[in-house]
């Protein structure tokens, strides 16, 4: 074969080369029978690097789940702690009295019910109530028996007789509390089983007028008949 025809024939195959999968490629040197040896790639190497695919990251992809091993146990929930037990009144009021004392202040023990008819409520009760300036004066009656209940359950001593009720100036706020003159508050009161009328002023420039607070009590009274 000629030089021409030889350098022909290498240019064929190496266009053949350039096809793709297949591929060959020629030897550096001819044969002596003037015949081209060609080569097989091998396979990994007959994909372009540009057309190769990108490889795969290690390990598991992101969807990639990975199954529980046998024979494990999945963590229980906490156990919740047990719920304090509710405390008493008893405990209440001492924990009050307590935290009282800390502050340096004493807690006053409620005066006991004493209402000689303990089946009176607040709906049993009319009040009115008379302003003037810095004086008030409050009229509570009722068909029932009155003595003990709220105001009247202050009152310290029986006192004193004043026209056709009675009237005090010394009270009682707190079981533990010391029965002491208030110059600034008055109760008046008249009471039966039927009917009852009592009042209660304030005048903290003064002391309040027994004669008002009786009047108004007694035109309270005749109203109720």
């Amino acid at each position: 074969m000629t030089h021409a025809r030889r350098k022909q024939a290498i240019v064929g195959i190496v266009g053949l080369a350039a096809l793709g999968a297949g591929a060959y490629v020629v030897t550096d040197h001819l044969a002596n029978d003037d015949k081209p040896t060609v080569t097989s790639l091998p396979p990994a190497a007959e994909a372009s690097s540009e057309g190769a695919p990108e490889p795969s990251p290690a390990g598991p992809s992101p969807a990639t789940t990975t199954p529980a091993k046998s024979g494990t146990t999945a963590p229980s929930s906490p156990t919740p702690s047990p719920a304090p037990a509710e405390r008493t009144t008893a405990d209440r009021v001492k924990a009050a009295q307590d935290a009282g004392r800390e502050r340096g202040v004493e807690i006053q023990r409620q005066l006991p019910r004493t209402a000689a008819d303990r089946s009176v409520t607040a709906a049993d009760v009319t009040e009115t109530r008379v302003v003037n300036g810095r004086q008030t004066l409050r009229v509570m009656s009722a068909r029932k028996n009155l003595a003990g209940y709220r105001e009247l359950g202050w009152v310290a001593d029986d006192g004193e007789p004043t026209g056709s009720a009675r009237c005090s100036q010394t009270f009682r706020f707190s079981a533990t509390m010391e029965p002491a003159e208030k110059p600034a508050l008055l109760v008046c009161w008249r009471t039966s089983a039927g009917r009852s009328v009592y009042t209660v002023a304030t005048n903290p420039a003064g002391r309040p007028s027994r004669t008002a607070s009786v009047a108004a009590l007694d035109k309270q009274w005749n109203r109720l008949g």
